[in-house]
C-alpha cells in the first residue's frame, strides 16, 4: 500500500517539502531514517538523497530535527 502511495507525484512534492526542499539537492534534512514495519526497527540514519529509494522500497519514513537550516 505504501508505494503507490507514495508514487504520487503530489505526495512526493510534500515529502520533499518536508525535508525542506523542493527537490533533493535542496533538502535541509541532516537526515531521515526508513525502516520497515518489523519489531526490530533500528532507526539507523540515512542520507536525505536516500528518499526515493526509501519511498520506493515502501519504507516507513522519518525525518532527523536536525537541520541545515
Amino acid at each position: 500500500m505504501l508505494p503507490e502511495y507514495y508514487a504520487n507525484p503530489h505526495v512526493r512534492a510534500r515529502l520533499l517539502e518536508f525535508l525542506g526542499g523542493t527537490n533533493l539537492a535542496e533538502a535541509t534534512s541532516v537526515y531521515i531514517t526508513a525502516d520497515d514495519r518489523s519489531p526490530d526497527t533500528k532507526f539507523e540514519p540515512r542520507p536525505a538523497q536516500d528518499l526515493l529509494k526509501c519511498v520506493d522500497e515502501g519504507l516507513d519514513l522519518g525525518r532527523s530535527l536536525w537541520d541545515r537550516k
